[in-house]
């Protein structure tokens, strides 16, 4: 499925980067969307590994994304006989899939703990051998345009299948796909500069991920939405649509709660003011796991993904931590959030270089979409799981490993050459 244009074995080479086939395009579609799961069935179904159909489906995907990466890995060991040099932050990536999958040794389902470590491992590495295939811009336009079409999506499936993605006066998607995120990263990487080809698509766009997002009532996605502005409008270059937001939002929120019009805003956003204080009794939840991990093991975890025997315990109507970074605390233990926040700092990192390096450079735009991009998913992942156990969120964040070092990396070989 890969191009045979020259090669580039190194992020932040200066080769022009290959253009993905039809088939490539599909299976990056897929990988993001995860696919939807079109059904419900019993929570402990996974941890007793009952396989249906979207199983079966998943599965098929993610062996899709397996034979890639072999394919590209292959073509760069047999064919080039050369290894492409991953960065800090992919390297630490790999580590977190490699931390997960060892907690299957404690899981009460190793299998399962173990093919959803095997899935963050080939997210990695699908984003790692994508940017250096296909490139920066291609992995950011591209991740744009996915959330857009799941976006849009969920709203047809709105008036289409009401009973899967409705639940009360939401539109959360259900077993289609998370409204609240999606559109919180489409909106996200539009403000902060990427764009659909075409000032008329960008609006729809926007327009299609803004009523995502009120419909979809999700505090953390709003929140989400606001920093990543905020950090699209600080780390941008100028005419980026977030200052332009920030600015209209600095003169328009002041005069808002001058009037009553805000207490009907907030209602609306807040929902039920009582849940505020637990996050939907999600805090109370956190700490029966964390007390159960910290008791029996501390250093592994107690199996990665495989947290529903005890959630069901404390609430029958929970299958899993609803947080990225819980999930990972009490599925892989102490290893598991050392080799997280290693990832995470190490991205960051890479962000913070490039803004030092190239205030001006080609890539400033492409730096800040994944810095926007990178922010709005390490908020997703405080009330989601999907940050670590695939789809949108998932692609998103672990692609950024690769963006990131692929932008400073450039800039860095610009700015040696400057001095030269």
């Amino acid at each position: 499925m890969s191009s045979t244009k020259t090669r580039r074995f190194t992020l932040g080479d200066s080769v022009a980067p290959a253009s993905p086939s039809v088939l490539e395009s599909i299976l990056f579609f897929l990988a993001y969307w995860g696919p939807p799961r079109l059904r419900s069935r019993d929570v402990m179904a996974s941890l007793y590994l009952q396989v249906d159909w979207a199983v079966a489906v998943n599965a098929l995907v993610w062996f899709g994304v397996f034979l890639w990466v072999f394919n590209e890995f292959n073509a760069y060991a047999l064919v080039e006989r050369r290894i492409p040099r991953a960065p800090a932050s992919v390297v630490a990536a790999v580590l977190l899939g490699f931390v997960l999958m060892s907690s299957a040794v404690v899981s009460v389902s190793p299998l399962l703990t173990l093919y959803k470590g095997i899935q963050l491992g080939l997210t990695v590495l699908f984003g790692f051998f994508w940017v250096l295939r296909f490139g920066v811009s291609d992995v950011l336009r591209r991740l744009t345009r996915c959330a857009c079409f799941v976006s849009i999506s969920l709203l047809v499936a709105g008036f289409a299948l009401p009973g899967v993605v409705w639940i009360g006066p939401r539109l959360m998607g259900g077993t289609v796909g998370n409204s609240g995120a999606v559109s919180a990263l489409l909106l996200v990487a539009l403000l902060a500069g990427a764009s659909l080809d075409g000032k008329t698509k960008n609006q729809a766009a926007f327009a299609a991920g803004a009523i995502l997002l009120a419909l979809s009532q999700t505090r953390t996605a709003y929140v989400a939405v606001v920093l990543g502005v905020i950090v699209a409008a600080a780390a941008g270059p100028r005419g980026v649509g977030a200052r332009r937001v920030a600015v209209l939002a600095s003169a328009v929120v002041p005069l808002v709660l001058l009037t009553e019009v805000w207490r009907g805003i907030a209602s609306y956003i807040i929902r039920d003011s009582a849940s505020l204080s637990t996050m939907s009794d999600r805090v109370p939840l956190w700490r029966t796991l964390f007390a159960q991990a910290l008791a029996n093991s501390p250093v592994l975890g107690m199996g990665f993904y495989a947290s529903r025997s005890l959630t069901l315990a404390y609430n029958p109507g929970i299958g899993t931590a609803h947080s990225a970074y819980v999930e990972v605390a009490i599925g892989a233990g102490v290893l598991g959030v050392l080799a997280l926040s290693l990832t995470i700092v190490l991205v960051a990192r890479s962000l913070a270089r490039h803004r030092m390096l190239a205030d001006t450079h080609s890539t400033h735009r492409n730096a800040t979409v994944a810095a926007a991009l990178t922010a709005t998913c390490l908020v997703l992942g405080l009330t989601s799981e999907e940050m670590v156990t695939g789809g949108p969120t998932s692609l998103t964040f672990f692609a950024m490993c690769a963006v990131a070092a692929d932008l400073v990396i450039a800039a860095s070989k610009d700015a040696d050459y400057g001095r030269a």
